[in-house]
């Protein structure tokens, strides 16, 4: 997977929890993993991308969900 998409998910996922603490936390990782990942620095792991794609499913797309739903029915 492209390094640009696993750091793209991880920014989205930063909106989501909105505070660089939470996220690493959420994570299981550092702040200081968190923010190499975050600088493009160092490539994120498979494992914490798939823990911040579930950060976005449990948090972030239900919102999005409900928006288009509402959109959909205009």
């Amino acid at each position: 997977m492209a390094h640009d998409t696993k750091r793209h998910v991880l920014l989205q996922a930063l909106e989501v929890i909105g505070d660089h603490e939470c996220l690493a936390t959420k994570l299981g990782a550092s702040r200081i993993q968190l923010e190499s990942w975050l600088s493009g620095f160092t490539e994120l792991p498979d494992k914490f991308f798939l823990r911040a794609v579930d950060i976005l499913l449990e948090d972030g797309i239900p919102s999005l969900t409900d928006e288009q739903t509402r959109a959909r029915r205009h």
